[in-house]
């Protein structure tokens, strides 16, 4: 088993993944401890730190592209022979940062999501590009195309073929534009986003803070390539946070890579 991977018994079975990260999961441990307040020899006093990162993750939700573009009846055009032997399917999922009494304030961070090789991931977001800013909060807002990309959106979006909910207050407005799918909109916690690995098989968010340490749930959307007969999706999820440990010395926390699987049975999964 790859070192860096959770056992299958420590997977969370439920819709959402916890993780918490400490002084064990961080890459510098010793600026996370304060000299000053530790005693030598035994104690049973717990040691002291700079505190913790509690995150979570939710388990996405499969979306069938296909499936989004026909439901007022328009047929797939001929040019896409993408869809001969592979389908497209929009995944949506969330991370949160949960703040506590005990829990570090996080400059950045830093969340992977991984599937197999022969899955390709041609479209994510939140990406800078689609991010401004609304009535007191930043929004994500692009439309999604039928082969799988991602446009900065173009004129009033036709939402008469109607509107659905999806992942954190997201929306998904249909459009009845040619080889357009939808525009979707959701909230960002920061408009600082880095999104590398479109095109292959494992994507990394990057979310910086603007003023405020990064808090609150944050909507992420790839659009992946599989196996038109593909009935499950294995991926895994790691998630890092950097805080300011000893000093305001600057150091990352990093989980290991949890597993989990997405069924592509139907519109959703679960």
């Amino acid at each position: 088993m790859d070192r860096d991977t959770v056992p299958p018994a420590a997977e969370n079975r439920d819709n959402d993944i916890e993780v918490v990260l400490g002084r064990e999961q961080a890459l510098q441990p010793a600026l996370l401890e304060i000299p000053s307040r530790m005693t030598l020899g035994e104690s049973t006093s717990p040691k002291i730190h700079c505190g913790t990162l509690h995150l979570r993750t939710s388990r996405p939700v499969a979306r069938n592209l296909q499936t989004l573009y026909r439901r007022d009846g328009r047929p797939i055009p001929d040019e896409y022979e993408i869809f001969w032997d592979h389908e497209l399917w929009l995944l949506s999922h969330s991370v949160t940062v949960i703040r506590g009494g005990d829990d570090a304030e996080i400059d950045n961070l830093c969340y992977e999501i991984r599937f197999p090789e022969d899955a390709t991931v041609l479209e994510a977001l939140p990406q800078a590009p689609y991010v401004s800013n609304g009535q007191d909060v930043w929004k994500c807002e692009a439309d999604l195309g039928l082969n799988g990309t991602a446009s900065s959106p173009a004129g009033n979006v036709s939402v008469s073929i109607g509107s659905e909910n999806f992942s954190f207050q997201g929306t998904l407005s249909f459009t009845n534009r040619q080889e357009s799918v939808a525009r979707i909109t959701f909230d960002a916690i920061t408009p600082l986003i880095q999104v590398t690995g479109v095109g292959g098989n494992i994507i990394q968010f990057v979310f910086s803070r603007l003023e405020k340490p990064l808090a609150g749930v944050q909507s992420v959307v790839e659009l992946v390539m599989v196996d038109k007969f593909a009935e499950i999706l294995p991926c895994a999820v790691r998630l890092q946070g950097t805080i300011s440990g000893l000093n305001g010395a600057r150091t990352r926390l990093r989980s290991k890579w949890i597993p989990f699987t997405v069924r592509l049975a139907g519109d959703e999964s679960s």
